[in-house]
């Protein structure tokens, strides 16, 4: 976290929620990163038992 001079601009709500998107879009990434490896695990491990 940077510290808050008196030369920073406030933070606006309007850069509070491009953060938020920015963030809710890190998290579907990731989630569906996270699915996509569960996925394949789950077919590998499927192939093997079979």
């Amino acid at each position: 976290l940077l510290p808050m001079g008196d030369d920073n601009k406030e933070i606006t709500e309007q850069d509070m929620e491009k953060l938020t998107d920015q963030r809710m879009l890190a998290e579907r990434h990731l989630m569906k990163y996270c699915f996509l490896k569960l996925f394949c695990l789950g077919s590998i491990y499927m192939l093997e038992v079979k």
